[in-house]
């Protein structure tokens, strides 16, 4: 299964006066910058961040520009070395200075990384919460985007450890406070 095509959707909700939680803003305008996936087969992933206003714009460009390089890619290839991917994404030589750990292109890099992660889940057939406690620690490792562990030392130390544990510990709280 391959990455036929990316979209973008500028979605934007204009809000009453002295609504929303942003007190700088006066006009305040929820926006969503979403990424959609599409496969081959037609299955579609979708990543959705959150903006407020204009900026919106800048986000949903971002996406497009950083998620072009998807386009042709096989879905199962692109998960088992999805740490590699992000990493080269985020260092988009053209992109890069506009700050691949904060602002415009963290944002997009969210919204595509939530995309691959929804439609590899609906590829796999499974809620994306059980899809992940279901890896091996060492396919955990592949798929993150690791700059804070980055001696391979250091990373192996933690898979011994049972990085899957983490998972599972983070996937718990995650389901109890969704229950609630």
């Amino acid at each position: 299964m391959f990455i036929q095509s990316v979209s973008v959707r500028d979605a934007r909700f204009e809000l009453e006066a002295g609504q929303g939680s942003d007190a700088v803003h006066s006009t305040p305008q929820y926006s969503f910058a979403v990424a959609l996936l599409t496969l081959d087969s037609g299955l579609q992933g979708t990543g959705i961040v959150l903006t407020m206003g204009v900026g919106n714009e800048l986000v949903c460009d971002a996406i497009k520009l950083l998620a072009e390089s998807l386009i042709g890619a096989d879905l199962d290839e692109l998960m088992a070395g999805f740490g590699a991917r992000f990493r080269r994404m985020a260092d988009d030589p053209y992109l890069r200075w506009l700050g691949p750990h904060k602002g415009v292109v963290h944002l997009a890099l969210a919204s595509i990384t939530n995309a691959c992660f929804d439609l590899w889940a609906k590829v796999r057939q499974k809620p994306l919460w059980k899809l992940l406690l279901d890896l091996s620690p060492e396919a955990i490792s592949s798929g993150l985007f690791r700059t804070r562990l980055s001696p391979a030392r250091n990373w192996r130390a933690c898979i011994r450890c049972g990085s899957k544990n983490l998972l599972i510990l983070m996937t718990s709280m995650h389901i109890a406070d969704w229950q609630r």
